[in-house]
């Protein structure tokens, strides 16, 4: 799995990073989820960021998608620890069905809490392992069953595989009002058609064309590479029906360049047998391409920024509020968060005046939009408005700020 999925990712990842640094002046949350995608824990990262992979902003992070590439990193670190303890590498007596058991019940304990969180908490549901492990788990039992033969699978034969296709086509044109129903549909459905294929049928005949083949081949540089250029694509000509034959054809040049250049050749080359040269090849290409990322976006930040520097923090209400000064995080302590919110008045100097302190009060508190909304107090403030405004502002989400308030305001 290293030599498969790391050095393509390491490639995706520094092209797109580059990019950024030299298009975009703000890349915080990007960068951040390139670096800690390379460490496969991107999922993590998302999940402590409370980020909904569905809303709109996603739509910008070129590496939203990586969060797949963690869960699955993840799984790879359990699984083999879940084969040694059942001897099943090594072929004894009954360690197919160790294997079996003992994987089917932490799938229905993965599924279990899967449900639970999807109901509660929507972002552990789609970002955490172990909501995520009965999925990948599937294909283990599926290979199992099929191995053992089993009543199972000798009933589950007897479902016509056109029921089983259509099922699986109907379930993504549906309107999804049950996301979590439809997963588990998905995933049994899946693991139905490939028990169900037999060699020469029309359904094998089908999945095994050459073109279909093709892109087996290359589904792994596909995934890797078509959100980078839907995301760019958003913020730069947009998704139209005139612009996705183009995006498309984007897509399967960079899954073709990545395929043939990297991981073909890494796949056949016989230097790569060597575990020990892969593994130090990797760390190694990791760390490296990490600190480069981290170089240019903190200690030599803007260096690579093609556009106006002038332009970067210009708020039109940067007199009067200071933008870098009101950001608020989770790790800052109550008496922190006053401090700051001591400074965020939108005054000239951060601070209300005695003159003021008669004068009505307003706070608004909130995500990151909240701070784009700074130039309409502004304008109150600078036109002697009978009003202060307090402001600060997390990006994600506000946490809960414990405020006093006295008779003297």
């Amino acid at each position: 799995r290293i030599k498969k999925l790391i050095p393509p990712q390491i490639i995706f990842v520094l092209f797109f990073s580059f990019l950024l640094l030299i298009l975009v002046p703000q890349t915080g949350a990007s960068l951040k989820t390139a670096i800690t995608s390379l460490f496969s824990f991107s999922n993590i990262y998302l999940f402590n960021n409370a980020t909904d992979y569905f809303a709109q902003e996603n739509d910008l992070n070129v590496f939203m998608h990586t969060w797949s590439l963690g869960v699955e990193a993840q799984f790879y670190l359990v699984f083999p620890f879940i084969v040694w303890f059942t001897l099943f590498s090594k072929k004894n007596h009954n360690s197919s069905k160790k294997l079996l058991i003992i994987i089917t019940f932490l799938s229905i304990i993965s599924l279990i809490s899967f449900i639970y969180s999807y109901q509660n908490n929507e972002s552990a549901a789609y970002f955490l392992p172990h909501n995520r492990f009965w999925e990948i788990a599937m294909g283990s039992i599926t290979f199992l069953l099929i191995e053992s033969n089993s009543m199972i699978i000798k009933l589950t034969k007897k479902i016509p595989k056109i029921f089983t296709m259509v099922s699986i086509i109907s379930i993504f044109f549906v309107n999804n009002n049950n996301p979590t129903l439809t997963t588990i549909l998905i995933v049994l459905l899946t693991s139905l058609l490939i028990v169900n294929l037999k060699d020469k049928d029309l359904f094998f005949k089908l999945f095994t064309n050459k073109i279909l083949i093709h892109i087996g081949l290359l589904s792994y540089s596909l995934y890797l590479w078509h959100w980078g250029i839907i995301s760019l694509s958003n913020w730069t000509i947009g998704i139209h029906w005139w612009s996705i034959p183009f995006q498309i054809a984007l897509i399967y040049f960079f899954a073709k360049l990545s395929y043939s250049l990297i991981e073909k050749p890494i796949k056949e080359n016989k230097n790569f047998k060597n575990n020990k040269i892969v593994y130090s090849l990797a760390i190694s290409s990791l760390i490296s391409s990490a600190s480069l990322i981290y170089l240019f976006s903190k200690p030599f930040k803007g260096i690579l920024y093609l556009g106006n520097k002038e332009k970067i923090y210009n708020f039109s209400e940067r007199a009067y509020w200071n933008f870098k000064k009101c950001k608020a995080d989770d790790s800052l302590s109550n008496q922190s968060m006053y401090q700051i919110y001591n400074k965020c008045w939108v005054t000239k100097n951060g601070k209300i005046e005695d003159k003021n302190l008669k004068n009505r009060n307003i706070f608004i508190y909130g995500n990151s939009y909240n701070a784009m909304l700074m130039p309409i107090l502004a304008d109150f403030v600078r036109n002697n408005s009978k009003i202060n405004f307090n402001s600060f502002y997390r990006v994600g989400c506000m946490s809960s700020l414990k405020v006093k308030y006295y008779k003297d305001g």
